[in-house]
């Protein structure tokens, strides 16, 4: 079973949509007139669940089959269509020059290797309308390795803790511990999977080289200008 297999029971739980993730996504809606959206990696489809009442019509995919079938049981809506699908195979999976707005949040960039990971990016512009809009979101490498950060987050609820810690093993890999422990479980859940990290400047030349112009970098969905001594990394590019 896979790791996010493993927490798909309590995925909302642990990972709920904010509220700054999904306005900073709809202020990108409303200020490019986007009507149509492919979201990748999305998980339970609570991000592409509160796009509906702005777009005509949105793809969105996961690698793991059990968060599909939960974003179809859970967020079903006529605007939407969920799929498990590969990240690696995009313009395989769906017509190129058909989207306004591509996101790529929660870190899901990472978890393929450097060079896979850069790859997906060229696909993704293929994918976009002339003028369309690519928002990623990561981790920010560099200030992690920098200040030697082990410890993510703790994330507790009512009913469960969740504890996350990195393995830095090199610039190139991460292992990414977790453990996932219920109020009504004997045992925790623990999970290891290998991440893969990409750095400011590495993502930014990924980018240039696909042909993306007007990168924009912010340290949080709060939309906080990128200043490199916080967690998040996202950044905003256009075709």
């Amino acid at each position: 079973m896979s790791f996010y297999s493993s927490i798909v029971t309590y995925y909302d739980q642990i990972f709920p949509l904010s509220e700054q993730e999904a306005t900073f996504t709809r202020l990108l809606v409303e200020e490019h007139g986007c009507q149509t959206m492919l979201d990748i990696g999305c998980g339970s489809g609570a991000l592409a669940y509160a796009m509906t009442p702005y777009m005509q019509h949105i793809e969105a995919f996961d690698y793991d089959q059990a968060m599909v079938d939960k974003a179809i049981s859970l967020r079903s809506h006529p605007v939407i269509h969920f799929r498990q699908g590969d990240m690696r195979c995009l313009t395989e999976m769906y017509r190129p020059a058909n989207y306004d707005l591509v996101t790529c949040y929660g870190n899901t960039l990472v978890h393929l290797p450097q060079e896979e990971a850069l790859a997906v990016l060229p696909q993704v512009y293929g994918l976009l309308v002339e003028g369309g809009v690519f928002a990623c979101q990561i981790l920010n490498y560099e200030h992690i390795f920098a200040e030697n950060i082990t410890e993510l987050p703790l994330i507790e609820r009512p009913s469960l803790r969740f504890e996350r810690w990195y393995e830095l093993v090199s610039p190139q890999e991460v292992l990414f511990h977790s453990r996932l422990t219920l109020t009504d479980m004997a045992d925790p859940l623990d999970n290891v999977i290998p991440l893969y990290p990409l750095n400011k400047d590495e993502l930014a030349t990924g980018l240039e080289q696909a042909g993306f112009t007007h990168l924009q970098w912010y340290g949080n969905f709060g939309g906080d200008v990128y200043h490199g001594a916080h967690l998040p990394l996202i950044v905003t590019a256009r075709k």
